[in-house]
This record gives C-alpha cells, structure tokens and sequence, in this order.
C-alpha cells in the first residue's frame, strides 16, 4: 500500500552491517510491530482534539466506528496467539488509518524504533511481509509450504541467527488473509483513503 521512499536504502544499509540475517521493514499492520507502534504512541485510539483530521472532511467520520470496540485495550507483545494483530478488522483498519493521519501530519517519526531485535528473547515466528536477504541466506533450503514458519522460527534457531526490523524502512501491509475474511475487503473505506493518499502525493489517479 505505500513504501517510503528511503525504506529499501535503509533496510541494505542494515543488512550490509551484518547484525542480523533477515532484515525486515518497519511494517505497518505487523503482527508483531503493532504492539511495538501503539506502544511508541502511534496509535490513536480517542478522537483527535486539535480540530479535526487533516486526510479530508469525512476522515473522522470514516474512522470514528473503529474507534468504538478499543481493540488496542488488550492487545499483548506476541505474534499469532493475539486476535488484534491478525483478525480483527478494528485493528486493522486503524492501523491504517493512524498511518493515514500521521502521513498527512508529516510525523512518519512516530514509527521509528531504531532497529527491533525479533530474537531479543526467543525464536518466536514474526511476519515476513517485506524482508531483505541474500540469495546465499536459503538458496539451499528446502522450506515446504510454511516459509515464514520455516525462516524465523525454524531456521533462525538452527542457525542461531537474529532477525530485525529497521525503523525508518515503514511500509504499510494491507491485510493478512484473517482480517480480509473478517471484513476489511467489503470495507472500502480503508482502500479510498489510500486512493486519496496517492493522488495527494502523485495527483489525479488515471483510469486504467
């Protein structure tokens, strides 16, 4: 949905300084970075109290029912055990949505974390949305049908490698599987306030 335009450069010169061995964006809608993002302070969670949203005048009315349920409120640092990171459409779509308004705010600096070490504590499975690697890094490996499983849990503990996210690289992800079957392709709100970002930042969109 939307790469920042340092976020490639920024993931090589990581990778290039050889700390970790996946090199992951800084993913917007993670089922791992959200908790990160909402502890950060990126998330906004109650109506904005300085005069309204800035993506346009119907954006507090397109957000405001996604504001109601607070999914944020129980939310947990942890991957797939957590229903907010992966399946909830309130989630999603103010993940989206914060990331809408912190873009239209020019305070992308909100996400930035530095760099997030996955394997701090363990080799719990994180998501692979975007991720920078050599070809060398598993172009002998025989993965099956789970490769994120496989690269992060499995093979980073074999190879007692560590993983890490670079916080100025923010990419957005769209959805996982779970919150599409939870509603968020019916919901077109989420796709027309992207339509709008990109005519904001390209002009007027073409038909195809």
């Amino acid at each position: 949905m939307y790469v920042k335009d340092d976020a490639i450069d920024a993931m090589l010169h990581q990778k290039l300084k050889n700390e970790f061995w996946m090199v992951s964006a800084n993913v917007i809608n993670h089922a791992v970075l959200t908790w990160v993002h909402a502890a950060m302070g990126a998330m906004q969670v109650r109506k904005h109290e300085l005069g309204g949203f800035s993506m346009g005048d119907d954006f507090e009315q397109r957000m405001m029912p996604f504001l109601q349920t607070d999914p944020f409120a129980n939310m947990k640092y942890g991957t797939y055990e957590h229903v907010c990171q992966l399946s909830s459409l309130d989630c999603a779509a103010l993940c989206h949505f914060n990331f809408l308004q912190n873009f239209a705010d020019d305070n992308l600096a909100k996400y930035n974390f530095g760099v997030w070490d996955f394997n701090a504590f363990n080799y719990d499975r994180w998501s692979i949305n975007t991720i920078l690697f050599k070809g060398s890094d598993l172009n002998r490996e025989h993965m099956g049908t789970d490769d994120e499983s496989y690269i992060t849990e499995v093979l980073s503990k074999r190879k007692r490698k560590r993983n890490g996210a670079v916080g100025p690289a923010v990419v957005v992800h769209l959805a996982y599987h779970t919150q599409r079957n939870a509603g968020l392709e019916s919901d077109v709100s989420v796709l027309e306030a992207y339509a709008g970002l990109a005519a904001n930042v390209t002009g007027p969109l073409l038909p195809l």
